[in-house]
């Protein structure tokens, strides 16, 4: 939704839309029939980036691989920014 806004989500939780998550499904099956496959996961801390990874290894029927969660990896902190958009 805040990128349908654009708005600054940051280090705001910004939860995924329904449709965001089948996209992340869709995208883990179309890898799967690929043939592609992942040792480990690699994500931020946000929750909207575990849910993308944790619905892209569901679709690639790969719930076993290890994911590592690093703080390093979120988004740039906009401050009092976030939530707001480029016009405000």
């Amino acid at each position: 939704r805040f990128n349908i806004e654009n708005r600054f989500a940051g280090w705001l939780d910004a939860p995924l839309t329904d449709e965001a998550v089948e996209h992340a499904l869709v995208s883990g099956r179309q890898l799967l029939e690929d043939g592609r496959s992942f040792d480990i996961v690699v994500t931020s801390t946000l929750k909207r980036s575990v849910k993308t990874a944790m619905s892209l290894l569901e679709g690639m029927d790969a719930m076993h691989v290890p994911m590592v969660k690093d703080w390093r990896l979120n988004p740039r902190h906009w401050g009092g920014m976030a939530g707001g958009s480029a016009k405000e």
